[in-house]
């Protein structure tokens, strides 16, 4: 009988294996249930409508913030690129990347140092431009140096009140 498991567990394995490779599809989400570990590291996906809300352009690594438009705790994160920048598939390929753009991001889900990214997004789809979001109003100890503190605000614009 545990030499039948073995035998289903691989069969599914492969077939799963096979499935995904016939395909380079993008599982379609939202940066909620990547936050919540719905995905594991690896998964393609993506996630629409959402707002850059930051860019961050350190020597050699690259990123946009960007943020579910309802906002809120676990709303955010940081689509990473190394090399260079994400840049806009065409027809806007030459238009800059701005805070307040609402946009379509695919990549990898990837976590850094217990942090959920989206990694190395290709092209951004640009849907529109927009305002920038307001930011999330929190008391003091609602951010904590501790894993559970840090992922739930990970990416979101906050402004922190009273300090």
């Amino acid at each position: 009988m545990k030499h039948l498991f073995s035998k289903v567990i691989v069969s599914c394995a492969l077939v799963a294996m096979a499935a995904g490779a016939a395909s380079a599809d993008y599982t379609d989400t939202t940066i909620y249930d990547g936050q919540q570990n719905v995905f594991a590291t690896g998964d393609s996906v993506r996630v629409t409508n959402v707002k850059v809300i930051g860019i961050d352009l350190r020597p050699s690594t690259y990123g946009v913030y960007i943020q579910e438009q309802a906002g809120g705790a676990y709303s955010g994160v940081l689509a990473y690129r190394s090399g260079n920048i994400p840049t806009y598939e065409a027809p806007n390929a030459a238009q800059p990347v701005a805070i307040g753009d609402v946009i379509t991001v695919e990549g990898t889900v990837n976590d850094f140092a217990g942090l959920t990214e989206i990694d190395n997004p290709a092209l951004l789809h640009f849907v529109s431009t927009g305002i920038p979001l307001a930011p999330q109003v929190l008391p003091p100890e609602s951010l904590t140096t501790e894993y559970a503190g840090s992922e739930r605000w990970e990416g979101v614009l906050v402004q922190v009140q009273n300090v």
